[in-house]
C-alpha cells in the first residue's frame, strides 16, 4: 500500500483501486499516448535526441518516476530500457509511475478516478 509521500507500492495501490472501466480507459489513454509518440515503434528517438521508446520519454520524467517507484530501478533496469525491441512493457511502467506521481487529487482539483 501506498504511504503518505507515496512510497513504494503506489502502482500497486492505484490499480487495485480502479475500477474495470476505468482500468480500461486508462488502457485506451496509455495506447493513444503510445501511437501519437511513436506509432506504436519500440526502437525510436525523437526530440532531438532528447526522447525515447514508444512513450517517447525523456531522461528527466524517467528520473521523476523512479523516484516515485524505486520498484522501477530493479537490476538490469535504467533509462535506456525504454527504448528497443520488448521495451513497451517497462515504459508503459515507467508512464504509469509518473502518473501517480502527479495526477493527484491537489493537483488536479479533484479525484484522478472521475472518468
Amino acid at each position: 500500500m501506498t504511504g503518505p509521500s507515496g512510497e513504494d507500492g503506489a502502482i500497486d495501490t492505484i490499480e487495485l483501486l480502479m475500477t474495470p472501466r476505468l482500468l480500461s480507459s486508462l488502457d485506451k489513454l496509455l495506447t493513444a499516448i503510445k501511437s501519437v509518440e511513436s506509432g506504436g515503434k519500440e526502437d525510436i528517438t525523437g526530440d532531438n535526441g532528447r526522447a525515447i521508446g514508444p512513450y517517447q520519454i525523456h531522461r528527466n520524467y524517467y528520473e521523476d518516476a523512479v523516484h516515485h517507484d524505486s520498484r522501477l530501478n530493479a537490476p538490469g533496469k535504467t533509462y535506456n530500457s525504454c527504448n528497443g525491441e520488448g521495451s513497451t512493457a517497462y515504459s508503459e511502467s515507467v508512464v504509469r509511475a509518473y502518473m501517480d506521481r502527479y495526477a493527484t487529487e491537489k493537483r488536479l482539483g479533484r479525484s484522478s478516478s472521475h472518468g
